[in-house]
């Protein structure tokens, strides 16, 4: 595997990770702030979201380490 490209995906998903979680925290304001369902419903979507990106990345970090050891 390209360890290189590998660690500059796994960058870019860290930081898309980051976005969202940025994203989830103004809905969560706004569900708190309006009492708003759909608000809440879509920083709990934003949250999936978040963990399945950072689970990519965590995957793609495992691959280097990996690599690393052989």
């Amino acid at each position: 595997m390209d360890t290189e490209r590998t660690a500059a995906i796994r960058s870019r998903l860290e930081e898309i990770a980051e976005e969202l979680d940025d994203i989830g925290q103004a809905c969560l304001r706004e569900a708190i702030s309006r009492q708003s369902a759909p608000a809440a419903a879509d920083e709990r979507l934003i949250g999936r979201a978040r963990r399945a990106v950072l689970k990519a990345a965590g995957l793609l970090g495992g691959a280097n380490a990996d690599q690393e050891g052989d």
